[in-house]
C-alpha cells in the first residue's frame, strides 16, 4: 500500500502518495496529493491510511488490466481440483480437506485472501486432541472450532499450523502455474508463513502484523510493520464492514501461579512416577514462591531464572525434611541458610530443578503463553561431568566387610535388611524391583526358580526391565524359597511386607537410607561412591569378568542395549543358559560363610506387621465413620450427651 506522507500547509493537512513506476505514465504524475480537511492527529493518520488503501486497490486493478491473465472457467470447482491434487499427494489430505470444509466448495475464481484468513484463524483455534476427545466426535469443522473455543481446549502447535498453511500454499502454487488462480491468494498465505518463517506470528491478529495505538485524544490508529501489512489490515476492516478501527480485546495473560496449577493437572494425566511428580511439584512451588504467583506469564524471563539460580546456590540439602526448617516459608529458609551456611544441594540436584522448570517453560511456549524458553541451553553440568561415574562397584575386601557374619547379626534384623543385599548382589536387579516383588513373582520357569520382574508388581524404569532372573544356587541354598513360603503362609502377598510402601521413592526407600547412611558406615566403608546401587555395578563388572556379552548381561540386569544388534537381532538365551550365567557370576564373589535362613526367624516381625496393618485399618474405618457422621449431623444421643 502506498505509504502516506503528511504535508502541513496553511489550508490544512494533506497526504501525498508515490505512484508506482509502471503506472506513472498512465496516471500522468509521480505523486498524488489529497486533502485531509480539518482532521488532526490520529484521525488524520487513519484517514490517510484509508485513502492509501483505496489508491492501492486502484493501482492493483490497473496492474491487472495491464497484464491480463486467464482465469479459471466457472466449471472448475475447488473440491474437484483438491481431489485431483490429492491423488499424487495424499500427505496433504488432512490440511486440504479441512480447508475445503471451512471455506466451502466454490469456483476457483471466487477464492480470495479472505479464505486464507478464515482457514488460518480456524486452524489457530483447532484443538490439539480433536481426533481423541468425545467432545469433538461427529462435529463438523466449524462446530469443532466453536466447541474448542467454548471449552478453551489446547490448540495445535505452531509447527502444525505452519504445515497446514504450507500445504494450502503448495496446492495453490499448482493452480497459479496453470492460470486457474490469481497470485493474490498465495500473497495472503506468504504474509503469514513466508516472510515470517521461523518466527511465531501474532496469533491474535493473523491477517497482518499490526497493533493498535491509542492517542492522547482517545482515538486509535493502526501501527503496522510494513506497507503490505497496513494494506491487509485495511482490507480486513473493509471486508468486515468496519467504519472505524475496532478497539482490540486483549486477552488477559495467565499468571505464573495459574499456569503452574494447570501444568501440574496436565502433567498428572501422564501418570508419572510418584517420585517424579513429587520432585516436579516441589520445584515449581519453589520457583513460584521466588518469582511471585501473581506475575503474568508473558513477563517471566531471565530475571526470574537468575533469581532461581541464586536461591539454588544457597538452598540447604533436604530443606523440606530436616526439622530445623519445618514450617518455615521459602524466604525464611533462604535467610536461615545464608546465615547458618549449611551443606547445600549438589550440582546434579540443581540441574534437576532447572530441568523441571525448563519442562514447564517448554509447555508454556507451546501454548503461546511465553515467546521463548529462558532456560533453553542452560546446563550446570557438562556432558563430560555427567559421564563421570558417581558410583562404583564393591571390591572383594569391601564385599567381605559388608557380609561379615557379626555385622549381619547386629544390623540385618528385618526381612528386607537380611535378604535384599543378598538378592541385589546375585541378581543385579535395582532396589525397587526387588523390594516390590510379590509372592507370585517367585516361581519356576522351565523347572528353574527365579524372580519375575514385571509391571504388575509396581513401576519399572523402562520396558527392558521386564524379565525373568534365575536365582543363583547360593541364594537358594541360603533358604530364600523357604522364606517366601513362610511369607505366603503368614498371609502376606508381598515378599517384603516390611517395605516403606507409603514413601515417595517406593518400598525400598527405607532400605536405601538404612544401607547408605548406616550399614556401610558400620562396615567402615566411607566412600560416598558406595551405595546400595553399587551391587548392580558389582554384578555387571563380574558378568563382564566371566566373558558375557552386553546382550547377555542386559538380559539379566534389564539394561537397555544401545546397539541395533543388541536391540533387534540377538536372540535371548533360554532360562537354563541364563541360570548358568548367574551361577558363573556368583562364583566370582568371595564371601564369608553366610548364615542360612532359619525357619520362623521373622515370626515376631510378621506378627508386628499384622498388628500395624490392623491398626491402620481401624484408623481408616474410624476416620470414615467420623466423616460420615459429620455429613449427617449429630445424633439425638450425641446432642443429649453434649447438653448434659
Amino acid at each position: 500500500m502506498p505509504k502516506p506522507f503528511l504535508l502541513r500547509r496553511p489550508s490544512g493537512l494533506y497526504a501525498r502518495y508515490w505512484v508506482p513506476l509502471p503506472l506513472r505514465e498512465a496516471v500522468g504524475s509521480k505523486t498524488i496529493v489529497r486533502s485531509l480537511g480539518a482532521l488532526r492527529g490520529d484521525a488524520a493518520r487513519l484517514e490517510a491510511a484509508r485513502l492509501g488503501y483505496a489508491l492501492a486497490h486502484r493501482f492493483n486493478t490497473m496492474k491487472r488490466e495491464m497484464q491480463p491473465r486467464t482465469i479459471t472457467p466457472p466449471s472448475a470447482m475447488l473440491g474437484e481440483r483438491i481431489d485431483g491434487y490429492l491423488r499424487d499427494r495424499p500427505s496433504a489430505d488432512r490440511a486440504l480437506r479441512l480447508f475445503l470444509a471451512l471455506v466451502g466448495d466454490k469456483p476457483l475464481a471466487n477464492l480470495s485472501a479472505s479464505d486464507v484468513d478464515t482457514f488460518a484463524r480456524a486452524m489457530h483455534q483447532w484443538p490439539k486432541d480433536a481426533g481423541r476427545r468425545a467432545l469433538f466426535k461427529g462435529a463438523s469443522p466449524h462446530e469443532t472450532v466453536a466447541r474448542a473455543e467454548r471449552s478453551k481446549s489446547e490448540p495445535i502447535g505452531w509447527g502444525t499450523w505452519h504445515r497446514y498453511l504450507s500445504s494450502v500454499r503448495a496446492f495453490a502454487d499448482k493452480l497459479i502455474a496453470r492460470g486457474e488462480l490469481t497470485p493474490d491468494f498465495n500473497e495472503a498465505v506468504d504474509g503469514l508463513i513466508g516472510p515470517r518463517r521461523g518466527r511465531v506470528p501474532d496469533m491474535a491478529n493473523l491477517s497482518a502484523s499490526y497493533s493498535y495505538v491509542r492517542g492522547a485524544d482517545g482515538s486509535l490508529r493502526v501501527q503496522a510493520d510494513t506497507e503490505e501489512d497496513h494494506l491487509r489490515v485495511m482490507e480486513l476492516h473493509e471486508r468486515e464492514g468496519r467504519s472505524s478501527v475496532p478497539v482490540p480485546t486483549a486477552k488477559t495473560a495467565r499468571t505464573l501461579g495459574e499456569a503452574r496449577d494447570l501444568f501440574l493437572v496436565q502433567f498428572k494425566e501422564k501418570n508419572p512416577a510418584p517420585a517424579t511428580l513429587h520432585e516436579t511439584v516441589a520445584t515449581l512451588n519453589l520457583f513460584v514462591d521466588i518469582a511471585g504467583a501473581s506475575k503474568p506469564m508473558d513477563e517471566v524471563g531471565v530475571d526470574e531464572v537468575d533469581a532461581l539460580r541464586a536461591v539454588l546456590a544457597v538452598w540447604p540439602a533436604r530443606a523440606r525434611v530436616l526439622p530445623e526448617y519445618k514450617g518455615l516459608s521459602t524466604r525464611d529458609i533462604i535467610k536461615k541458610a545464608k546465615r547458618d551456611k549449611p551443606p547445600g544441594i549438589n550440582v546434579r540436584t540443581k540441574d534437576k530443578h532447572l530441568d523441571n522448570v525448563r519442562k514447564f517453560f517448554g509447555w508454556a511456549v507451546q501454548r503461546h503463553e511465553m515467546t521463548h524458553n529462558p532456560l533453553s541451553g542452560v546446563r550446570l553440568q557438562t556432558k563430560a561431568q555427567k559421564a563421570t561415574l558417581t558410583r562404583r562397584g564393591f571390591t572383594q575386601p569391601e564385599l567381605a566387610a559388608l557380609f561379615a557374619p557379626h555385622l549381619r547379626a547386629a544390623h540385618a534384623a528385618t526381612p528386607s535388611h537380611f535378604w535384599l543385599p543378598v538378592l541385589a548382589l546375585h541378581t543385579g536387579a535395582r532396589l525397587r524391583e526387588l523390594a516390590q516383588l510379590r509372592v507370585v513373582d517367585v516361581h519356576q520357569v522351565e523347572g528353574i526358580w527365579g524372580v519375575d520382574i514385571n509391571y504388575h508388581a509396581g513401576p519399572l524404569k523402562n520396558p527392558q526391565s521386564q524379565r525373568f532372573v534365575p536365582l543363583a544356587s547360593a541364594v537358594v541354598a541360603l533358604g530364600f524359597l523357604d522364606y517366601v513360603a513362610e511369607v505366603e503362609g503368614a498371609g502376606f502377598d508381598r515378599v517384603f511386607p516390611d517395605g516403606s510402601w507409603a514413601a515417595k521413592n517406593g518400598p525400598g526407600d527405607k532400605v536405601s537410607k538404612w544401607f547408605n547412611r548406616g550399614y556401610t558406615r558400620a562396615a567402615c566403608l566411607n566412600d560416598p561412591a558406595l551405595v546400595f546401587h553399587s551391587f548392580r555395578h558389582t554384578f555387571a563388572d563380574a558378568a563382564d569378568g566371566v566373558g558375557l556379552t552386553e546382550a547377555q548381561i542386559g538380559a539379566i540386569t534389564g539394561h537397555q542395549s544401545d546397539s541395533v544388534l543388541g536391540q533387534h537381532y540377538i536372540r535371548r538365551k533360554t532360562v537354563a543358559v541364563r541360570r548358568q550365567h548367574v551361577d558363573a557370576i556368583a562364583s566370582q564373589f568371595k564371601l564369608p560363610s553366610l548364615d542360612a535362613y532359619a525357619s520362623g526367624q521373622f515370626d515376631e516381625a510378621f506378627a508386628g506387621l499384622k498388628k500395624k496393618q490392623a491398626r491402620e485399618v481401624a484408623v481408616t474405618a474410624r476416620v470414615a465413620r467420623q466423616r460420615q457422621k459429620s455429613k449427617k449431623g449429630l445424633s439425638d444421643d450425641d446432642m443429649s450427651s453434649i447438653l448434659v
